[in-house]
């Protein structure tokens, strides 16, 4: 079987996962988005088979790519890596199709994919599961703010994805009647706290991998991490639930659960999840706990059971060009851990994720320092 890479979206992921493979011995080939790809800023330029025609996903073209990697590699199976929530759930609505042409994507069956996907269903599986989930509001015009509104599904009836909305006051609140559609939204407290991902991948023989992260800086309105430490709260009770709920759905595969612990209850909530590779990958590619590795030995391509290798010397994760872009568009970093930022500065900038040579180039065009 044969690794395909779609490349151009979830970057900072991809490029984690192509570390992973070279020092694997695994050579995938990847699919660029464009010939406009950042991927032809990095050392990976060259595993690039195939670009595609158009930008969205279209079973031509993406066939038309398949099978110019089948006549360049001669593998007849592929792989496709679970990059992102657009290209996972065209492949899953599309299985049947590409099964055709001896295509998998290492996912779950496209409901339980979706339950877990969709912020809205996953809530109220956490909820009937006895996991706590921020207080739902249901009259936006009596309501106490700060407050989030978070979309029901990926894609509304009109085929929009939104992305969640903070509404702080009433302003914010008239912004958000104004312009969107407030049936595709449902309304949750706005939990302040600390931001932890707990990171798993379960493998189809019931092997359970963890690890955890705290979230100490990112972009504006929920967008990209920018800094994060490893954490240990993979290890306590709080994990333990999810493990239990993922294991009960037949889930398996890398899943992402964002929770808050609380300032004020001291109780950790949750936010949302993610069954697909996320933005930070490298902090658990760097702190051996490589879950790409495990999704690769689940699927065959590796032949050697990875272990978890020591976890004493801890790296932190930083993406320096997303601070960059973030104050060219004007906007802020929010800082949930400003000791953790304060403390930890000189291990930022050394463990940045494009500051390395297989990147060096793209991460001189983030910060502005491009020939």
């Amino acid at each position: 079987m044969h690794i395909i890479i779609f490349s151009g979206y979830n970057q900072r992921a991809v490029i984690a996962f192509l570390r992973t493979l070279k020092q694997c011995g695994v050579t995938p080939s990847i699919i660029a988005k464009s010939h406009n790809d950042p991927i032809f800023k990095t050392s990976y330029r060259n595993q690039v088979k195939a670009v595609r025609t158009k930008e969205a996903l279209v079973k031509k073209d993406i066939i038309f790519c398949i099978q110019k990697i089948k006549k360049q590699t001669g593998h007849s199976q592929f792989l496709v890596a679970p990059s992102t929530e657009a290209l996972n759930r065209h492949f899953l609505d599309n299985m049947s199709f590409y099964k055709l042409y001896s295509i998998e994507i290492p996912l779950v069956n496209h409901d339980l994919y979706i339950e877990i996907s969709d912020k809205k269903s996953f809530s109220k599986l956490c909820q009937s599961n006895n996991i706590k989930i921020p207080v739902e509001h249901f009259d936006l015009n009596n309501t106490s703010l700060p407050i989030v509104a978070k979309p029901i599904k990926y894609l509304n009836d009109d085929g929009k994805a939104f992305k969640p909305i903070l509404i702080y006051n009433k302003n914010d609140l008239i912004k958000f009647k104004t312009n969107y559609p407030q049936n595709s939204f449902y309304y949750q407290e706005l939990v302040i706290g600390q931001s932890y991902y707990l990171l798993y991948y379960f493998s189809r023989d019931g092997q359970v991998y963890k690890f955890s992260q705290k979230n100490v800086a990112q972009q504006t309105e929920g967008k990209s991490i920018v800094a994060a430490l490893p954490s240990k709260i993979h290890g306590d009770p709080i994990s333990t639930q999810y493990e239990n709920l993922f294991c009960s759905i037949g889930f398996h595969g890398l899943v992402m659960v964002e929770i808050i612990k609380d300032t004020k209850k001291n109780e950790y909530y949750m936010i949302e999840a993610n069954p697909r590779f996320w933005g930070p990958s490298q902090l658990f590619v760097d702190n051996n706990t490589n879950f790409f590795e495990f999704l690769l030995y689940d699927y065959g391509l590796l032949k050697k059971e990875p272990t978890i290798g020591s976890t004493n010397m801890l790296m932190s994760y930083y993406w320096q060009g997303g601070v960059s872009l973030a104050k060219k568009e004007g906007a802020d970093i929010v800082v949930h851990s400003p000791l953790d930022m304060d403390k930890n500065c000189i291990e930022w900038e050394k463990n940045d994720v494009y500051n390395r040579q297989d990147t060096n180039e793209l991460f001189k065009e983030e910060l502005g320092h491009a020939n």
